[in-house]
């Protein structure tokens, strides 16, 4: 456990372990954001402090939001979009959904 060799070696794996995971959900964090600056602000803490990014960004899309990416989320029953202009409710007006069983 004391070669430096091994040590470095194993530290390099482990960052590059690190960042092939933190990457991805930066992108996730950036594109599923409404603000693309509050999705960067998620992805630097993904990046410089870590883990503890990782899980309050989980829990705060466990709590706030939902963790289905899709305008849909499966485990709900209802799901809320805006109506189309050409509909005949006000445009942005959202909408209550029942999907079909």
């Amino acid at each position: 456990m004391t070669n430096p060799v091994w040590l470095a070696s194993w530290l390099k794996i482990a960052v590059v372990d690190y960042y092939g995971a933190a990457v991805p959900l930066s992108l996730i964090a950036i594109l599923s954001e409404e603000a693309l600056w509050r999705g960067g602000l998620w992805a630097l803490g993904f990046c410089l402090i870590g883990s503890p990014a990782t899980l309050a960004y989980t829990a705060y899309r466990l709590y706030y939001k939902t963790l289905a990416l899709g305008q849909h989320d499966p485990f709900l029953d209802d799901a809320v979009i805006k109506k189309k202009k050409d509909d005949d409710a006000p445009s942005g007006e959202p909408v209550k959904i029942t999907p079909s069983k």
